[in-house]
Formats: C-alpha cells, sequence, structure tokens
C-alpha cells in the first residue's frame, strides 16, 4: 500500500511537470513568434497559408477549393476558423507554439525517468534556435515534426514489444497516414520501414502488418486525388507542388544539401551519441536512420526543401532513442552534446543556407535591417483606403491580400470574373494593380500597355514599390 501510494504521488507530480512544461513552453514559442513579427518578420509559408485561408472562409465566393488543391490541406483548414473571424495574422504561430509545445512533452515522455536530465534537457531543447525556429516561424513545418516524432515515439515502441503492441502499430500507422495531409514527403517514410515489418516469418503475419501499415497513407492519399479530381478534373493535380527538379538542378543544389545535413549534424551531435549505441541493435536501427533517408530523399526531390531546420527531427529522434542508451555515462554525454549543439546554434544566423531562418534569428536578436514584406504591407495598407473593387493578380503577391484582410475587396484568379474580364478589367474593376513588367503578373501580361501609363483606359493614381495603382478613367462607381 505504502508503495501504491508512492506510485501515485509520482504520477501526480509527473502530470504536473508536463502541465507546467506545456503551457511555459506555449508561451515562449507565441511570445518569440510575436515579437518576430513585431520586428517585421513573416513566414513566407505562414503569409501563404493565411492568404488562402482567407479566400476559402471570406471569398467571393467562400469555397474549399479557393486553397488551390496543390499544398496539402491540413494546415489550410487549421486556419480556416481564424481566419473567419480575422484573427489570420496570428493563426501561424498559435498553431506553431502548440505543436512545440506537445511535441516537447512527446520528448521528456520518451526519457528515462530522471528528473536531473529532464530538468537539464527540457530547457536545452527548448531554446534550441532551430527550435524556436520550427515553433515561432508560423509554418507547416512545426505540426509536421510534431507528427514525425509521435510516429517514430509510437513505432519504436512496437518494434520494441517485438510485434505484441497492435495498439502502438496502429496509432503510428495512422499518425503516418495524418502527416501526409501536411506534408506529402511523408509518404517517404513507407518504403524504409516497410523492411522492418517482413522479417516475420509467418508470411500471413507480414502481410497483414503491411496492409494496416501502409492502409492509412493509401486511404487519405486516395481521397485527396478524389478531390483534387471532383474539383481539378486531374487526380494528381496536387503533384504540381512537388516541384520536382532536373538533374541538373540537383546536381546545383547538392552542395547547399550536404551543407545543410553538415551544419545539422554539428548543431545536433546528440543524434550521433544515440546512433552509436542504436546500431547495435539492428531492429531499430531503420528506424532510427529512416528520418534522416528521407530528408536526404526529399531535398533532392524538391527544390524549396534545403534547409537547416528541415533536420530538426534528427534532434527529436536522438532523445526519443535515449531510453536506449546503454549507461548513464553516455546519457551525461547526449545531455553535453544537446548543450553543446544549442550554443553553436546561435552562429546559424552567419552559417545556414536557408534566407528565412537567417532572417528569422537576425530579427530576433536585433541585427536584421530589412523588414520582410515591407512593401507588401504598405501597398495593403494603401488598398484599404480606396472604395470599389481592385483587380489584382495574388498568384505571386499573396501577402498583400493577407495583410489587407479582405479579400472581397478583389478580383482574384481564383474567381471565373477574373478570367473572363483579364484583357479588360475597366469592366469589373474601379482600380488595377500592377508591378514592374520583369515580375511575372497575368494582368502586365495581358494588358502591356497598363504599366507604362500608356493605356488610355487607365490613369496613374499611385506608386508603391514594384506597383503603381491605377484607376479606371471611365468607371465612377
Amino acid at each position: 500500500m505504502e508503495y501504491q501510494g508512492y506510485l501515485q504521488q509520482e504520477s501526480k507530480q509527473r502530470k504536473t511537470v508536463h502541465i507546467l512544461v506545456f503551457f511555459s513552453t506555449f508561451f515562449f514559442y507565441f511570445y518569440m513568434g510575436m515579437l518576430a513579427h513585431e520586428k517585421g518578420f513573416w513566414g513566407a509559408e505562414e503569409v501563404y497559408l493565411g492568404e488562402k485561408a482567407l479566400l476559402a472562409v471570406r471569398g467571393e465566393p467562400a469555397r474549399f477549393e479557393n486553397i488551390g488543391l496543390t499544398y496539402p490541406p491540413f494546415p489550410f483548414m487549421l486556419r480556416f476558423l481564424p481566419a473567419s473571424l480575422g484573427l489570420h495574422p496570428y493563426a501561424g504561430v498559435f498553431f506553431s507554439s502548440i505543436s512545440g509545445a506537445l511535441t516537447i512533452l512527446v520528448l521528456i515522455s520518451s526519457l528515462k525517468r530522471s528528473r536531473i536530465s529532464t530538468l537539464i534537457i527540457t530547457p536545452v531543447i527548448i531554446v534550441n534556435p532551430l527550435f524556436i525556429y520550427t515553433f515561432s516561424s508560423g509554418g507547416s513545418a512545426g505540426l509536421f515534426l510534431l507528427l514525425l516524432s509521435l510516429f517514430t515515439f509510437y513505432f519504436k515502441r512496437f518494434i520494441e514489444s517485438k510485434g505484441e503492441d497492435s495498439f502502438a502499430f496502429f496509432i503510428s500507422s495512422l499518425i503516418l497516414g495524418f502527416s501526409f495531409l501536411i506534408r506529402y514527403e511523408a509518404v517517404f517514410f513507407l518504403i524504409p520501414l516497410i523492411f522492418t515489418l517482413i522479417k516475420d516469418k509467418n508470411r500471413w503475419r507480414v502481410v497483414s502488418k503491411l496492409l494496416i501499415f501502409t492502409f492509412p497513407s493509401l486511404f487519405l492519399s486516395t481521397g485527396w486525388t478524389y478531390i483534387n479530381w471532383l474539383y481539378k478534373g486531374d487526380p494528381f493535380h496536387f503533384i504540381h507542388t512537388f516541384g520536382l527538379i532536373s538533374f541538373e538542378t540537383t546536381l546545383k543544389e547538392q552542395k547547399s544539401l550536404f551543407y545543410s545535413l553538415a551544419l545539422a549534424i554539428i548543431l545536433f551531435p546528440s543524434y550521433l551519441v544515440s546512433l552509436y549505441h542504436v546500431a547495435r541493435q539492428q531492429n531499430l536501427l531503420i528506424l532510427f536512420l529512416s528520418p534522416l533517408a528521407v530528408a536526404l530523399t526529399s531535398t533532392l526531390l524538391l527544390d524549396n526543401m534545403v534547409s537547416t531546420s528541415y533536420f530538426c527531427l534528427l534532434g527529436s529522434v536522438s532523445l526519443i532513442f535515449e531510453s536506449n542508451l546503454g549507461s548513464n555515462a553516455s546519457r551525461y554525454l547526449l545531455v553535453l552534446a544537446m548543450i553543446a549543439g544549442a550554443l553553436i546554434g546561435y552562429t546559424l544566423s552567419d552559417r545556414t543556407t536557408w534566407g528565412e531562418e537567417r532572417d528569422f534569428i537576425k530579427t530576433l536578436i536585433g541585427t536584421q535591417k530589412e523588414e520582410r514584406f515591407k512593401e507588401e504591407k504598405e501597398l495593403a495598407n494603401y488598398l484599404k483606403s480606396l472604395q470599389g473593387k481592385i483587380f489584382f493578380d495574388d498568384t505571386y503577391d499573396y501577402a498583400v491580400v493577407f495583410f489587407h484582410g479582405d479579400p472581397k475587396s478583389f478580383v482574384l484568379p481564383y474567381q471565373m470574373e477574373f478570367g473572363f474580364y483579364l484583357k479588360a478589367p475597366f469592366f469589373i474593376a474601379r482600380y488595377v494593380v500592377v508591378p514592374h513588367p520583369k515580375y511575372r503578373n497575368m494582368i502586365n501580361e495581358n494588358n502591356p500597355l497598363i504599366f507604362p501609363e500608356k493605356d488610355p483606359n487607365w490613369e496613374l493614381v499611385e506608386k508603391i514599390g514594384k506597383w503603381k495603382i491605377f484607376a479606371a478613367r471611365y468607371r465612377k462607381d
């Protein structure tokens, strides 16, 4: 009875610690994200997701397909409610911070029950600059890292149970399938991990494992292809997002890719510490190496993935496998490696090849002089003062609509009217906004006389940055 009471007290203390860690981590990451916004940093993906969510819930008409059906849908769907309430500028950082807090809980739950190691490792993880960027910059990377950490946690439990923990196996399969709706490269996890399931001598058990493991991913991906076919007429429309690059481009990207990988390992030397011990456990080695293999594969195939923070999963995996380290000395070495990596990480602003990471960290420490999306915000504020419809191409200038906040003020490419009146915008809009011809823009391509001020239907009213704003001469509504 006395021992049972001790266990209950220990459990209560652990829950209290987890609650405190969750809220302190959430508020820390949320504060860092808001501070970055105040100082002028906005993540490109954060702004893109927010703008498309605005079109989906407040567009004219408001439709799900306004998100574009190229990027995975779940990051947009999370932003639907905040966008409908006019809170879209805060949604990205909010959900990134929630993902960060939950990820930290997963990692400390993976640690052996040592109060000292937990008390030391937890703040070290939280303040690692790559984790701060991932969980405070407002993109989808934080949510993706959370789900992959959960997947690794449960799939490891399944392997260690020698195939007996069916609950952990089912949950890990479900999480991996759901990850596909956040980042398409989650599908690359299926290939290496299938090899961990085919060692069973019973063929029927192998078949059943493969079916359970692949079904969620196949079901959700099939559903997404159906939605693409339903709205776009092409079931594989979303594959355009993959941006498969040529072999020549791959050769050009290899230098920055392997530089980013080397830098990530320097910033997460804990991965090498854990690898030394896991290498002796063949049944876990494939799972341990799969994040590295997937990161390399997807980076080589996707031209937008050469970022150091993309390898944050190496740090997560090293902690999830902490319980497999052979001795306390190894655990102390892991802690020292985490501390060293975090300290080295604060030189990231001068080392990373990913411009957005540099800008984020420089913004926080006060050395970033240029404000991101400064001209877009200036243009958006000016357009708010205008009365009447504005003909605008947001394909590349989505940030203007995001900062404006009211998509109904615009005639945009998602609307049928845009294509119909593209060659004569004055029939439907009071104003038209065109960038310098050196920037890709459908309005310029179809109305080459507007920007040089040679079109008699339009008169210049303002010039902001690369854009000129024109008013229709013969339209007074």
